[in-house]
C-alpha cells in the first residue's frame, strides 16, 4: 500500500513532456545558451503588454493572501516572486518547498479573496495543472506565470504572464521569468509607493528593537 501510494505521488508529479531538444555534440555550447537567454530577454521586452501588467498587479493587490506554488525547476521562480512581494508588503505565502502532504494543508486555507500564483513551464508537471483547474473550479483567482499562452495551465488561469524560457535543453531558462518579476515589482513599487514605505518601516523598526537586545 505504501509502495503504491508512493507511485501515485510520483505519477502525478512527473512532467506530462520531456524530451532532450538538442543534439548533446553541439560545438560551441556556451555561445548558444548565451544567444539563447538573450533571445528570452529581447521575446520579452519588445512584445511587453503593459495593459496585461497592470491587470496582474490589481489583482495581486486586491488578493487578501497570496499563495505560490511550483514544481521540478520552476520553484525558483516562485521563491523569487514572493521573496520579491513580500518584502514590498503583500502576505505572500510560498509552498513550493513544502512536501506536497503539507503544501496540500496549507491549500485548504486559500478563501475566495485570495490569489493562488502558480509556475508552470515545460516540461509541465500534472499537478501544477491539477491545482489550476480546481481552484479556478472553485472561483479562486489564478495566477500563471508560463511559457505560453497556449500552455496546458493558461486554459485554467485568469490571467498568464507569458515569460520566454528557449533553452538549448528541454530544462527551461527561467531568467526571463526573473526579469518579469523584476519588472512587476518595479511597477509595483511606483503604484504602491506608501505601502512599500509602510512596510520597511515596520521591518526597521522591529529589526533595530532586535538589534538593541543584542540578537544580531
Amino acid at each position: 500500500m505504501k509502495h503504491s501510494i508512493q507511485q501515485s505521488v510520483s505519477d502525478l508529479m512527473m512532467p506530462s513532456c520531456f524530451e532532450l531538444t538538442v543534439d548533446t555534440d553541439t560545438d560551441d555550447i556556451l555561445t548558444e545558451t548565451i544567444r539563447a537567454e538573450q533571445k528570452n530577454l529581447r521575446t520579452i521586452f519588445e512584445s511587453l503588454n503593459t495593459r496585461r501588467y497592470d491587470e496582474v498587479l490589481d489583482m495581486m493587490c486586491e488578493a487578501s493572501h497570496i499563495y505560490t506554488f511550483a514544481y521540478d525547476f520552476s520553484p525558483v521562480l516562485a521563491e523569487v516572486f514572493a521573496s520579491r512581494f513580500k518584502r514590498l508588503g503583500l502576505r505572500v505565502h510560498d509552498l513550493s518547498h513544502m512536501t506536497v502532504v503539507d503544501a496540500l494543508h496549507d491549500m485548504t486555507y486559500i478563501e475566495q479573496d485570495a490569489l493562488v500564483v502558480l509556475f508552470s513551464f515545460q516540461p509541465y508537471s500534472q499537478i501544477t495543472i491539477f491545482l489550476a483547474e480546481y481552484f479556478n473550479d472553485q472561483g479562486i483567482k489564478v495566477l500563471s506565470f508560463t511559457n505560453s499562452e497556449d500552455s496546458p495551465i493558461a486554459e485554467f488561469s485568469d490571467a498568464a504572464v507569458v515569460c520566454a524560457a528557449d533553452n538549448l535543453y528541454n530544462y527551461n531558462s527561467m531568467t526571463s521569468g526573473t526579469a518579469v518579476i523584476n519588472i512587476l515589482a518595479s511597477m509595483f513599487i511606483n503604484r504602491n509607493t506608501e505601502l512599500v514605505k509602510a512596510k520597511k518601516q515596520k521591518y526597521d523598526n522591529l529589526y533595530e528593537f532586535l538589534e538593541e537586545k543584542g540578537s544580531f
